[in-house]
């Protein structure tokens, strides 16, 4: 039996309050201890520094574990939501989509050559320039640290957000909305749903004696920025997905992205801003070769 459209709806409001308020109520007293206490979180900007030099202590190890645990708000919110829409059945079928890894190989081709054209194009570009804060990691060490990494990030973040945000979201706002603004609608929840932790992390790099007004500032652009570029690196997501159906997929795209930019060090100086703007070029570049009826299709 179908759903009514009013059920669809306390669904879609279940999984929202859900998965904002798992992943907020255990990201922010995390980090505001972890930065207060001067620990680091295991977040990919900080895996390197974390393997060097360890955990200081249990309060370390236990702040560590809530910050991991708070990205998988929308696997639970995902899951809530189906069991109030549509039972076990809903759940069951969101978890085989979500294991089941029978994709025609050439999207997994595709899915690894975005990801790393996201990374290294901007990298390259940096380091031919002299933008990059540290000198690049040689080749030896970039193959030892990317099976662990991506590995951590397939069981955290891979796993934690796409059943969600793809899995569950996206279907339900493609039968609402039209291509576009499904893309923009997911797209800026998507990175609204990052805001607490992007916001403590800009604070953080604000120098004390900075007045208010930079404060603010800083925080306004390093949000904008955050969401103009998930927004472009939402419409590849609906793309793949659309093409395959596949969540497992989804989990393997969202590992490669957040694994590939920790393998180099940050971009500085006004290059920094390829790091939002590039996925547009992506976008724009498989608009034109595609067309607009296949992309994101």
């Amino acid at each position: 039996m179908e759903p009514t459209r009013s059920k669809e709806k306390q669904s879609l409001f279940i999984y929202l309050i859900v998965a904002f308020l798992w992943t907020w109520a255990l990201w922010i007293p995390s980090a505001l201890s972890a930065i207060q206490q001067g620990l680091v979180l295991p977040s990919p900007d900080n895996y390197a520094r974390l393997a060097t030099e360890g955990f200081a202590g249990g309060q370390h190890v236990m702040l560590a574990a809530i910050f991991s645990l708070a990205v998988y708000g929308p696997l639970i919110g995902a899951c809530l939501a189906l069991a109030f829409e549509q039972g076990r059945s809903g759940i069951r079928e969101l978890l085989a989509n979500t294991f089941n890894a029978r994709v025609a190989p050439k999207w997994y081709l595709t899915a690894l050559l975005i990801a790393s054209a996201i990374a290294f194009i901007p990298a390259l570009l940096a380091w031919l320039t002299g933008n990059l804060g540290q000198p690049l990691l040689d080749f030896g060490r970039i193959a030892l640290l990317f099976l662990p990494v991506f590995v951590l990030q397939l069981l955290t973040s891979g796993l934690g957000e796409e059943p969600g945000w793809r899995g569950y979201l996206l279907p339900r706002l493609q039968k609402r909305f039209s291509p576009g603004r499904t893309v923009w609608i997911l797209g800026f929840i998507w990175a609204v749903w990052h805001y607490p932790l992007t916001t403590i992390y800009i604070l953080q790099g604000v120098p004390d004696d900075a007045p208010p007004i930079g404060s603010v500032i800083a925080v306004i652009i390093g949000l904008l920025s955050q969401t103009i570029g998930v927004i472009a690196v939402t419409y590849i997501y609906v793309w793949l997905f659309n093409r395959t159906g596949s969540v497992f997929l989804m989990i393997v795209f969202h590992a490669l992205t957040n694994t590939w930019p920790f393998l180099f060090p940050p971009i500085q100086g006004p290059l920094v801003l390829l790091v939002g703007i590039f996925p547009w070029v992506i976008v724009l570049a498989l608009r034109l070769v595609l067309g607009k009826k296949k992309f994101p299709g």
